[in-house]
């Protein structure tokens, strides 16, 4: 589980004491929520193609939250 910079849904990183987006490179302590990166791959007969999203748009699209996908087994 990562944190995610409620703003602008980028990774929250560790920055001296503190949290720090990874894209926007402000102080976010009280912007964070909680969340999961989601990859995929999608193929066909023709094409591989590899996508991943982070934050909200993995939980909307999985449609579980980040605690359900916590409980989710690991294969």
């Amino acid at each position: 589980m990562s944190l995610f910079h409620s703003i602008c849904g980028s990774v929250v990183n560790e920055h001296s004491g503190g949290h720090q987006c990874s894209f926007c490179k402000c102080a976010c302590e009280s912007a964070c929520a909680h969340g999961f990166q989601l990859h995929l791959t999608i193929a066909d007969d023709s094409a591989e193609v590899f996508a991943w999203c982070v934050g909200q748009t993995a939980i909307e699209f999985l449609q579980i939250s980040p605690d359900e996908y916590l409980e989710l087994p690991e294969v």
